[in-house]
């Protein structure tokens, strides 16, 4: 103890282990005194030695804020919680800014903070301070990102592994309702939701539209194999739907409800003819010989959802294209299709070359 104490120059204080009633002197300054009591408070140790040891990382960590250290000094919760409230509360956000400077000044000091962060990651600065090749920048930010591997390979396998699942924990956290109040939560994830407003604060009206109605075009489409199965039929036995757009085929085709705020995508939709036809899965649309109004739905992904809920946005697809586009629905239920596919097939084309 004497070398420890002439080394780092600080003072001694009494600190009682109060199960085995120890009285112990541990070296450490008096800025730190409040950390050391919650060490006891919060996350004694089993032994002494044991209690040395934290007394001693946290007295090396200095006033560094590491997670390490919060969960050494409150355990692992609540350490985790309070290094989280730390983070968001010293980081360099609009939010803080105005808050320690007003507004305007804020508001000010956050943009050139802003944007010399910008410059500083650049390639441009970093070709000029360190003479880096576009290579080696585009390797350099891969290195810096906190993933798994590259938290590894800094760390190895089991520190590395431990400090990723810690890091993604915290990210988990500082996102979720419980850290940023209901409020809070529901106006961040709504303005990062792929909505058509959020497309059009972002672009503009006009570009917003277009973006969004492609960004709706490029999901992967949710339709059954016996749907395409019908489709498929249709067009082996006439032509007169050569310009079908359909999942297998050339995509759905889809409307825009602005109104609503809802892109509604078809089964089948042959614009040359007018002609929508609407593949309705028996449990996913609910097929009124087998469900009742309030019943709910067992098709998979509509569990909480009841069929007359489910009639009414079938039937506000239907107004939809026939209000935007002229184009009547065929409504074809599976149960149907399937006891009688030939049938069903002549059915359909019989109907459109009547209106012909």
């Amino acid at each position: 103890m004497k070398s420890i104490k002439e080394k780092l120059n600080n003072y001694i204080f009494p600190i009682i282990y109060d199960d085995d009633n120890i009285d112990i002197e541990f070296i450490y300054s008096r800025r730190h005194t409040k950390g050391f009591k919650n060490v006891i408070k919060y996350n004694k140790p089993d032994t002494i030695s044991g209690l040395y040891d934290i007394l001693y990382k946290i007295m090396i960590m200095g006033s560094a804020m590491l997670l390490e250290k919060y969960i050494l000094m409150y355990g692992d919760n609540l350490g985790e919680i309070r290094y989280n409230k730390s983070c968001a509360g010293s980081s360099i956000t609009l939010d803080n800014m105005v808050s320690k400077y007003g507004v305007i000044d804020g508001t000010k000091k956050f943009n050139i903070y802003r944007n010399r962060q910008s410059y500083s990651n650049s390639y441009e600065y970093k070709f000029e301070k360190y003479g880096m090749s576009k290579e080696e920048y585009n390797s350099y930010n891969k290195s810096r990102a906190v993933t798994l591997d590259n938290m590894v390979s800094r760390h190895g396998v089991i520190d590395g592994t431990k400090k990723f699942n810690i890091y993604r924990n915290r990210q988990s956290y500082t996102n979720s309702e419980e850290y940023l109040g209901k409020e809070k939560y529901k106006e961040v994830n709504s303005k990062k939701a792929n909505t058509i407003e959020n497309f059009i604060t972002r672009y503009g009206k006009e570009v917003g539209i277009s973006k969004f109605e492609k960004y709706i075009n490029k999901m992967p489409c949710g339709y059954s194999k016996i749907s395409q199965e019908l489709f498929w039929n249709i067009l082996d036995k006439t032509d007169i739907f050569s310009d079908a757009y359909f999942a297998e085929r050339n995509n759905e085709y889809g409307v825009m409800d602005i109104v609503n705020n809802r892109y509604f995508k078809y089964d089948f939709v042959s614009i040359n003819m007018n002609i929508v036809i609407e593949f309705q899965g028996d449990h996913y649309h609910g097929n009124p010989k087998m469900y009742k109004p309030y019943d709910y739905l067992c098709g998979k992904g509509c569990t909480n959802i009841i069929a007359k809920d489910k009639w009414i946005y079938d039937k506000q697809k239907e107004d939809l294209i026939k209000e935007k586009r002229g184009f009547e629905t065929i409504f074809v239920w599976e149960s149907d299709y399937r006891d009688d596919k030939d049938f069903m097939v002549k059915r359909i084309i019989d109907y459109v070359k009547n209106r012909i």
